[in-house]
């Protein structure tokens, strides 16, 4: 048994095994065959509820000063959720660029919530000091590496169901869960291409690709609030360079078109930060799909109807695209 199935194993009274299912509709559109990992289903909404829920129920003993973290998001519901489940404390800091929706289900859940900031960052960098000054232990978002090892055990179940498959796709914002869900699938086939989709106003992963280094974009301009971090950290730039095929960056606009394009034909409303990935492919900017069978991880459902759309009104921006070769980055058709 490997880490991911003891990871499993230990989270497995907490979560949902989320369906896979082909998009027939969007595969004849696209000329492949398309599967959706149905993490937006997930308990939280999102596929971060792994992660959280290994990190609180594998650690030996709870921290007596709790456990304090930050979130734009996803990660602060899932912790939460997983918090309150094991009966421990956590302290959670949210930028004020969070939806309020989010904002409402953290508070729902109980927890000492701060709002702090323009960014994650920015409620990364409070929670840190928190920690120092009060003794909780500090939990990073993305970074931490039993967080990234809950994240594989979604790409587990996807093998459980299909164990062959030519192309994952998911969306990247630190790049935590695309370090356990793609890493998982590329060691079990190595053959496999992954890309990672981001959008524009969040594509710090992007930027750091074109310099070769960590690189901080100076704000977070994307309305898609669960990839909107301003810089990667090295793990998961490292893990990008070393595996990701290629990037893509696409605009609000794209992804909101395909938020409704993936309600209207497999009827699932899911967020900016999953929709993107379907967006890319729209584009035509993930190569050579052609009759091969592509996996694309909707990670998250934490929106609303009213919130549905509203970015597609944005002017929209051509998609970018970056082919990576492992040691250095070519752009490739920028149109």
């Amino acid at each position: 048994m490997d880490k991911t199935e003891k990871a499993l194993e230990v989270i497995a009274p907490y979560i949902v095994k989320t369906p896979l299912l082909k998009s027939r509709d969007l595969s004849k559109k696209l000329g492949c065959e398309l599967y959706f990992k149905y993490e937006h289903l997930q308990v939280a909404g999102s596929v971060k509820a792994r992660g959280s829920f290994l990190k609180i129920f594998s650690a030996e003993r709870a921290n007596p000063k709790g456990y304090v973290t930050a979130s734009s998001g996803n990660h602060g519901l899932s912790i939460a959720l997983a918090s309150q489940k094991a009966g421990v404390k956590l302290k959670l800091f949210m930028p004020e660029t969070t939806p309020e929706s989010k904002i409402q289900k953290v508070k729902a859940l109980g927890v000492d919530l701060g709002i702090t900031g323009t960014s994650w960052d920015d409620a990364n960098d409070a929670a840190f000091a928190y920690g120092k000054e009060t003794g909780a232990e500090f939990i990073h978002a993305f970074a931490d590496p039993t967080i990234i090892l809950g994240h594989s055990t979604a790409a587990l179940e996807c093998l459980q169901d299909m164990p062959s498959v030519d192309i994952a796709i998911c969306s990247i914002g630190g790049g935590g869960i695309a370090h356990g869900f793609l890493g998982y699938l590329k060691g079990k086939l190595p053959n496999l291409r992954c890309y990672g989709v981001e959008t524009y106003g969040a594509e710090s992963m992007l930027t750091s690709f074109q310099h070769n280094r960590v690189m901080t974009i100076p704000e977070i301009t994307s309305k898609a609030s669960a990839i909107g971090v301003r810089a990667p950290v090295d793990e998961t730039f490292n893990f990008a360079k070393k595996n990701l095929n290629g990037l893509v960056a696409v605009s609000d606009h794209a992804a909101a078109v395909a938020q409704t394009t993936i309600l209207n034909y497999d009827k699932q409303l899911v967020e900016l930060a999953a929709s993107c990935c379907v967006a890319a492919l729209q584009a035509e900017k993930i190569p050579d799909i052609q009759g091969k069978k592509v996996l694309v991880l909707l990670c998250g459902g934490n929106t609303t109807v009213s919130e549905l759309g509203l970015e597609a009104t944005a002017q929209p921006k051509p998609p970018t695209f970056l082919a990576n070769d492992k040691r250095a980055v070519v752009s490739c058709c920028p149109a």
